[in-house]
């Protein structure tokens, strides 16, 4: 399994309201068949976590 955020993310990958900004608990894997394109938190904290968003396309 490969990790999304190493691949298409930016910054921190921070989803959820923390002291310890290098902390990332909410993860997105993906087979190795698979490339992700992008991998965004957006800003809603409706939950005590945000939304984690990936986009991926075919090997």
């Amino acid at each position: 399994m490969r990790d999304s955020f190493r691949e298409g993310g930016l910054g921190w990958g921070l989803s959820f309201e923390s002291t310890l900004p290098a902390l990332r608990i909410d993860y997105i894997w993906h087979s190795p068949e698979l490339s992700c394109l992008n991998f965004e938190t957006t800003g809603s904290l409706s939950s005590d976590h945000m939304p984690i968003l990936a986009d991926f396309r075919d090997l």
